[in-house]
């Protein structure tokens, strides 16, 4: 997995790519733990992910609901593929993150 990030207008926009899972799901949620303070919102574009485990759910999940205590706005997750669109949509999670 790799991650690019940016910061523009109080919008942290992540860029991952390749396997988000048990292994690199680690790495993610630190890196957002260290900037989620300093932002507004979280954009998670996802065009370039290849897999996602229940292990990256849960970080994207667990960012939500930090955001959404910390009065911030709504997580989105944009550009997935079909292959991910069925698994957030298999989970429910397009009912808690807005998924674009």
């Amino acid at each position: 997995m790799e991650v690019n990030t940016n910061v523009q207008d109080d919008v942290l926009y992540v860029e991952i790519m390749g396997n988000l899972n048990n292994k690199t799901a680690p790495e993610l949620e630190t890196m957002l733990e260290e900037k989620r303070d300093s932002v507004n919102a979280i954009v998670f574009d996802a065009s370039k992910l290849e897999y996602i485990s229940s292990a990256g759910l849960r970080v994207i999940m667990a960012t939500e609901i930090y955001m959404n205590k910390s009065g911030k706005r709504k997580t989105r997750f944009i550009n997935a593929n079909d292959d991910i669109m069925e698994i957030i949509e298999m989970c429910g999670f397009n009912n808690v993150v807005e998924v674009e």
